[in-house]
């Protein structure tokens, strides 16, 4: 639930008058009154990304954060328990570490924060040394952590449960670590969303499907946690059928989803339906279990022909592909299906082939009108903060000459610029490149460094 605008005060907080510093378990031990603050008042405050437009505030209350620990740290949500060792890895700016830490608290769980080395090496060490049982973060995190597990033949030693969420898992990356005996649970949340609404966990009468089976419910996104409300609707707010394969939005109702952003109300309403719904902006298919499957935000579906196509079930299914370490798929103009798809590659050594990529993609269940029109393979994919893939980071100057193209039509890629819907592609490029290359490890490790310490027992 939103808090009011008059709501909005002073964060509350409690200040002992100490020289230099405090120590927390002197200031367990201190006796104090209990300070009695309305549930509804404010607890907290985060922004959005800004990566589909201007960050936009959102506010927490008391009441709401409380709610949503309770119910994330169920069996069914992070299972967390007091014998569990915590390592986020996710910084407290993006949502408050998904409130990670206020569910370590509530059960008692060691707490391990990872400071400014995020590296594999740094993490592995950190997880084997600490004891950690439980971590979590976004996908390219865990990519380059399986990729160093594989080379190096190291396998970790306490870790059971990893949780992936900001972007969407590629299969591949769960039947990895699933490989290792680590289990995978995927996450869904935005930051108006506190952020936890979704998370994949196997029901018990599904236990008995193949691994194989079981790795495809686990890249789907998941079942809504309790107490939350979610519908997958069209354009009239009328639910779609639970087909798998009709789309739909994300529409989201419940006592930690926001009613309102701070200050701007212009938002505020198009964030909502008539009826009081949360819209996500995301697009999604919901099957006869109930489990949901992003396949892309609004703004990101391609349009070719009048049908969509998802950039990012093409871009979960190229980094499935061995030579692939990471990709991202953007839409271009095309003078007769609209737009196409164009895929941008990182490869991990050997460049795939034209019929590498595209055996890969039809094996990978797609349709010859799916695949993309052109592969771009020289080209560094950029990352935001929350770890999804920054389409508008690609160079204007991309041509995609030097690239491996199969039956690329370079020709409609610098029309994107006289395109107002893809200006941002372009105009937006170098501002991007330097926000994730610089700005963000800057005020990542600024902040991480402050908090550079391992909390125990």
């Amino acid at each position: 639930m939103g808090v009011r605008r008059s709501d909005v005060k002073a964060l509350m907080g409690i200040c002992w008058e100490k020289k230099g510093y405090l120590a927390y378990e002197e200031v367990l031990g201190e006796e104090a009154d209990p300070i009695r603050v309305p549930e509804r008042a404010a607890c907290g405050m985060a922004y959005t990304t800004g990566t589909t437009g201007l960050p936009k505030g959102v506010v927490y209350s008391h009441r709401a954060l409380v709610l949503h620990t309770l119910a994330a740290s169920l069996e069914d949500g992070t299972a967390l328990s007091e014998k569990d060792s915590v390592l986020p890895v996710v910084p407290m700016f993006h949502v408050n570490a998904w409130c990670l830490p206020y569910a370590a608290t509530l059960v008692g769980a060691k707490q391990v924060l990872p400071g400014p080395k995020l590296d594999p090496a740094s993490l592995v060490e950190l997880f084997d040394g600490e004891g950690v049982t439980f971590t979590a973060g976004v996908p390219t995190v865990w990519l380059a952590l399986a990729d160093y597990l594989e080379n190096t033949g190291h396998r970790l030693k306490t870790l059971r449960r990893l949780v992936v969420g900001g972007s969407a898992a590629p299969r591949s990356l769960v039947e990895r670590f699933e490989r290792m005996g680590i289990e995978v649970r995927q996450g869904y949340g935005l930051t108006e969303t506190s952020p936890v609404v979704v998370i994949n966990v196997i029901k018990s009468y599904l236990q008995g499907l193949s691994f194989e089976e079981k790795i495809t419910l686990k890249a789907k996104t998941g079942l809504p946690v309790p107490l939350v409300r979610l519908r997958v609707a069209d354009e009239e707010g009328r639910p779609v059928p639970k087909d798998g394969k009709t789309l739909g939005e994300v529409q989201l109702k419940g006592p930690w989803i926001t009613g309102s952003y701070y200050k701007n109300e212009e938002a505020t309403r198009g964030a909502l339906t008539p009826d009081g719904w949360f819209r996500t902006g995301d697009i999604a298919v919901w099957d006869e279990e109930g489990y949901l499957e992003i396949k892309d935000r609004l703004k990101d579906l391609i349009k070719s022909g009048g049908e969509w196509i998802s950039s990012v079930d093409l871009e979960n299914a190229l980094m499935g592909h061995p030579k692939v370490k990471e990709a991202a798929v953007v839409a271009i103009p095309h003078p007769r299906w609209q737009e196409r798809p164009l895929a941008v590659v990182v490869p991990r050594g050997e460049k795939p082939s034209e019929e590498e990529l595209r055996e890969h993609l039809l094996k990978a269940g797609f349709a010859k009108w799916q695949l993309p029109d052109g592969s771009c393979q020289d080209l560094c994919v950029s990352v935001c903060v929350r770890g999804a893939y920054l389409s508008r980071s690609i160079p204007s100057n991309t041509s995609c000459t030097s690239a491996t193209p199969f039956n690329l039509r370079s020709a409609h890629l610098p029309s994107c610029r006289s395109d107002s819907r893809y200006k941002s592609l372009y105009t937006a490029s170098p501002l991007g490149n330097l926000w994730s290359r610089t700005f963000v490890p800057r005020l990542t490790s600024r902040i991480n460094r402050s908090i550079r310490l391992v909390l125990r027992r």
